[in-house]
């Protein structure tokens, strides 16, 4: 299932998708390539993508009250 989909026979990444998200223990290989991120540092990559238009500026507001 892929959500509420039924997933094709012939999808091609089967396996992965199955497999679910990859675990690496803390401090492996990968681990000490690719540390954790701040959280607001992550936030500030997807601000673009805020669907809210105007919500930053109501945040702002907020905060400044």
């Amino acid at each position: 299932m892929i959500g509420d989909m039924s997933m094709p026979d012939d999808f091609r990444h089967r396996d992965l998708f199955c497999a679910g998200p990859p675990v690496h223990e803390r401090h492996d290989e990968f681990w000490l390539r690719h540390p954790p991120m701040n959280p607001g540092r992550r936030a500030k990559l997807f601000a673009p993508f805020d669907a809210l238009r105007g919500f930053s500026e109501a945040l702002e507001l907020v905060r400044q009250t």
